[in-house]
């Protein structure tokens, strides 16, 4: 009885897995916003303010 009950277990755990893994489809109709940098103040003399970040 307990090796049936494993089994029954095991299958039903491989079967979840199984239809877990089915990848669906999406569809995005809208592109998203671009992101706005503020540029803060220097570090320090001689750096570059290079898209979000100083260099």
């Amino acid at each position: 009885m307990k090796k049936i009950s494993k089994f029954r277990l095991l299958l039903a755990l491989t079967g979840s897995l199984f239809l877990s893994s089915c990848a669906g489809t999406y569809y995005v109709a809208d592109q998203p916003v671009e992101p706005v940098y503020t540029r803060p103040v220097a570090p320090y003399d001689g750096t570059v303010w290079i898209d979000g970040d100083w260099a």
